[in-house]
């Protein structure tokens, strides 16, 4: 009975070890900006910063909001390796005010997030709607 008792809390041992061995991730599970435009104007303004991105859209559904998209980005760090970007926006119209709220869920294919993107991303956005 002691020899199971001692078997039983090794493997307790190596599960708790094992759990808080895992690693964080980079990709945040959303990132968040608002826009004081209506729906239809984000909406254009994303296409317009996938257009200046040479990206390709995958798939979009005006409906629901959701656009996936792709893009190649150069990254300077690792020695100009070319890296494929994909995104899920979504794009939500807040119904108490004339505000559109834009979700980004950035990922790059080897498992990196580029901290930069959702800044760039939301800064082109807010630079087209300023327009």
């Amino acid at each position: 009975m002691n020899k199971k008792i001692n078997y039983l809390f090794i493997v307790i041992i190596f599960f708790t070890a094992g759990w808080s061995s895992i690693p964080k991730s980079d990709c945040p599970a959303e990132i968040k900006k608002d826009f004081p435009s209506t729906f239809d104007q984000v909406w254009e303004a994303v296409f317009e910063v996938v257009k200046n991105l040479r990206g390709t859209v995958i798939a979009k559904d005006k409906s629901s909001g959701l656009i996936v998209l792709y893009y190649n980005v150069c990254d300077s760090e690792r020695n100009h390796e070319l890296k494929q970007i994909y995104i899920n926006v979504y794009i939500k119209s807040q119904s108490n005010a004339n505000i559109t709220s834009v979700y980004m869920f950035p990922k790059v294919k080897n498992g990196l997030y580029l901290k930069e993107l959702d800044k760039y991303f939301f800064g082109e956005v807010g630079e087209i709607l300023r327009r």
